[in-house]
């Protein structure tokens, strides 16, 4: 049941959707942090992991201290920031399943 729940929280990325969002990447990065974090306010846990994982850590540094600086309902944004943080050293891409 360890086993289940663990790759129950893996996300993996498949070829089919890697040029999609290697473009959303590229996308993100050229926006402001503010206006990136804005939009990933909006999205789902599992789809930002993804976008984060193609974006370079200089890149995702302002993004998540941008997020520990926004308003959320229980305060800021520093908490998901944190979450993702920990779902991003999770991040399995095609390429690393297939060589461990």
């Amino acid at each position: 049941s360890l086993r289940a729940e663990i790759a129950g929280k893996v996300v993996e990325v498949n070829a089919d959707e890697m040029k999609n969002l290697r473009l959303l990447a590229q996308t993100y990065t050229n926006l402001p942090p503010a206006a990136a974090v804005a939009i990933i306010k909006e999205m789902e846990d599992t789809m930002v992991v993804k976008i984060l994982s193609l974006m370079k850590p200089d890149v995702v540094a302002p993004i998540f201290e941008q997020m520990s600086r926004t308003p959320a309902p229980d305060g800021t944004l520093a908490r998901r920031a944190a979450v993702l943080s920990d779902r991003l050293r999770l991040v399995r891409s095609l390429k690393t399943a297939t060589n461990p």
